[in-house]
């Protein structure tokens, strides 16, 4: 108050006065009930209800067959996002989020607020199989304000959906999942937000992990037994979320993240090196340098003592065993090497007690350097990232690792540690790989190693192991009579003609090979004889249906039960004149048939 002139009386407090400007006399006069204030909320609720309802409109594309959409549902679905118009004329025409390319739709559950309002509502009236367009205002998008992180979208905007409600399903409440679910739920988006990350989705990346970090957060009281793969899930999913936020520009939330793994495990040097690269985005050079130094040393500190010996430097790995990929991380020191399962499941575990046992031992794997002799490259699924160790009593692991690189760093350990007998084709010892092989195939003709021993030393050298069943040791057929009561071993008629492959045995079907390969005219596909191979694990569980645990991986191969009786395995006979007549089986032997009289007796 200027001057001698008389106080102005106190503001009259409206409903649109905030607060803090009413004085306290007032306030008190005027302050609503409960009833009023809950009357309020409901009618700002409606309001906005409506509002979104307003903003959307849907045109249906492709009529949809399947069930309509429920709220809670898990639904998988396509979506391409388009910015259609927008205040400042920023970004229009821009495609956003495109789940097409990367083969990845997007999985979400229903009337979580997932989805901007607006196509929430659209799609909850969708049914399977469907394809929409669906229009979407601001109001029931993105708003005034857009989106500045990712996705990025300008203020104001409208937006244009085209979505295909791929599929629907049954998804119970999380308190009803059991540990298991959860965790097999967890790592399913684990895998899709990889899958994401990979394609540079990164947006979509993160929006996945942190639907599977929901599994890993709802995990009341868990037992003993469960809480080291919940850590080693949470950990994980924790680091993966830290990336995606890192990608997407929020460096606070990727803090967070690599916090919430240090508070798990202090030193772990991935969540110290991504909160030293967050405080670097964030310009805090200063956190950054000791994020990163603390990484360094703790990297560091992964060398040291395992059980008592010195190790060198540890690698993601995964033990190939015929019962499927088993995860883990391998450890190589100055005298051992050692396999530590992550604690998942293989890829592919049948039932039989000998798998399961195989499973345990594998769980912690520990060799002699000492006691390997010989190291091969392999190939696993067809890429040269695999590496097989034979010791001096026949035993065999085969490991594959995540790059080329990697293996190639095992191997170079390994030679510097081992006295081999045997090396692989090393680039630097060709020459010396020829003469091996020469020096093999004079035994061979000096009757010094039999035919058997002969061609299992071929196939240990093209790369061929028991430990993958894609890649199984093959023998060919010898014999082409399976009906005569004796054989005349002087006559050739006796013998299958080894200058042939098994489709060219019979003069008739080798004609018909060759002429359906002439007349094969297809502008992509080039011309083949055969439309199947000598060797396959369908093969090879076929001839071993009768021993464990084949008999359970012959199964698994079945959907769980046995094939049609008439296509096992039961007569030479008839699967040599099946080899022979057909041009969609040509396959050859398994050494078991050679030396093993168990797989043919039930």
């Amino acid at each position: 108050r200027r001057g001698g002139g008389t106080a102005a009386p106190p503001p009259r407090p409206t409903s649109s006065t905030p607060s803090h400007m009413v004085p306290p006399d007032a306030a008190d006069a005027t302050l609503p009930s409960a009833d009023e204030l809950r009357a309020e909320e409901e009618a700002r609720h409606m309001r906005r209800e409506a509002e979104i309802e307003r903003s959307w409109s849907k045109e249906v594309v492709v009529e949809g067959g399947g069930r309509q959409a429920w709220p809670g549902a898990r639904a998988t679905l396509h979506v391409v996002s388009t910015v259609v118009s927008s205040r400042s004329g920023e970004g229009v025409g821009s495609v956003f989020e495109d789940s097409r390319p990367l083969g990845v739709p997007r999985l979400l559950l229903l009337g979580r607020g997932i989805l901007v309002p607006g196509l929430e509502r659209a799609v909850g009236g969708m049914r399977e199989g469907e394809s929409a367009r669906v229009v979407v205002q601001p109001e029931g998008a993105y708003g005034d304000a857009g989106s500045p992180a990712a996705p990025r979208v300008p203020g104001s905007a409208v937006v244009t959906y085209e979505v295909e409600l791929v599929k629907l399903e049954e998804e119970a409440e999380l308190w009803d999942l059991s540990f298991d679910d959860k965790l097999r739920l967890a790592a399913e988006r684990r895998e899709r937000g990889n899958a994401l990350y990979r394609g540079l989705a990164f947006a979509a990346a993160d929006e996945e992990y942190e639907q599977g970090m929901r599994y890993l957060v709802y995990m009341p009281q868990p037992e003993d037994g469960q809480l080291a793969p919940l850590e080693e899930a949470t950990v994980r999913m924790q680091l993966n979320l830290c990336a995606a936020k890192l990608r997407t520009g929020r460096e606070a939330a990727a803090l967070a993240h690599a916090d919430k793994v240090l508070e798990l495990r202090p030193e772990h040097p991935k969540a110290l090196y991504r909160k030293g690269q967050a405080h670097t985005q964030l310009g805090a050079y200063a956190e950054a340098s000791l994020a990163l130094t603390r990484a360094k040393a703790a990297a560091e500190a992964e060398a040291v003592a395992l059980e008592g010996d010195s190790q060198v430097f540890s690698l993601e790995a995964d033990l190939v065993r015929p019962h499927g990929l088993l995860p883990g991380r391998l450890y190589l020191s100055d005298s051992k090497l050692r396999f530590i399962s992550s604690g998942e499941a293989p890829s592919r575990v049948a039932g039989a007690p000998a798998c399961s046992e195989q499973v345990a031992r594998d769980a912690a794997l520990s060799w002699p350097l000492s006691s390997v002799a010989q190291m091969q490259r392999r190939r696993y699924l067809m890429v040269h990232t695999a590496l097989e160790l034979l010791d001096d009593d026949g035993d065999s692991i085969l490991l594959n690792f995540r790059t080329k690189r990697s293996r190639t760093q095992v191997r170079s350990w390994i030679k510097r540690k081992c006295s081999l007998t045997y090396r692989d084709r090393d680039r630097s010892a060709r020459t010396a790989f020829g003469k091996m092989l020469s020096e093999l195939q004079e035994a061979w003709q000096r009757r010094e190693l039999s035919n058997f021993d002969y061609l299992m030393k071929l196939n240990e050298m093209a790369g061929r192991s028991y430990n993958d069943l894609n890649q199984y040791p093959v023998l060919p057929w010898v014999l082409s009579d399976y009906a005569s009561p004796t054989l005349n071993l002087a006559d050739p008629a006796v013998f299958r003609d080894l200058s042939k492959p098994m489709g060219a045995q019979d003069p008739a079907q080798a004609d018909l090979v060759r002429q359906t390969y002439e007349l094969f005219d297809d502008p992509d596909i080039p011309r083949f004889h055969y439309g199947s191979h000598y060797s396959t694990m369908g093969f090879v569980l076929y001839y071993l249906l009768r021993l464990e645990p084949f008999t359970s991986h012959h199964k698994a191969l079945q959907s769980g039960r046995f094939d049609h009786a008439d296509r096992l395995f039961h007569s030479l006979g008839q699967t040599y004149h099946s080899c022979t007549h057909s041009s969609s089986d040509v396959k050859e032997l398994i050494p078991e048939l050679f030396c093993l009289p168990d797989v043919l007796l039930n």
